[in-house]
């Protein structure tokens, strides 16, 4: 699968997470055990997040945290 079709899951993922937990705001394990449930293969996973920031998907907070926007 490609990974801008990855990505679309990934994220898509994120938001009915968030939508369940009642907050938008990710925990880098969280992320991680998300990315795992869908088998993510994206490389390395740090630089996918970064990408993600880049493109305001995601938006890096303070203590490993994500926030989903």
């Amino acid at each position: 699968m490609s990974i801008p079709r990855q990505t679309k899951i990934y994220v898509e993922k994120l938001r009915n997470e968030a939508d369940m937990k009642g907050s938008k705001i990710f925990e880098f394990n969280e992320m991680i055990r998300i990315g795992k449930e869908i088998n993510l293969q994206v490389g390395d996973f740090k630089v996918f997040l970064e990408k993600l920031n880049s493109q305001n998907i995601l938006i890096m907070k303070p203590n490993k945290m994500w926030e989903l926007s």
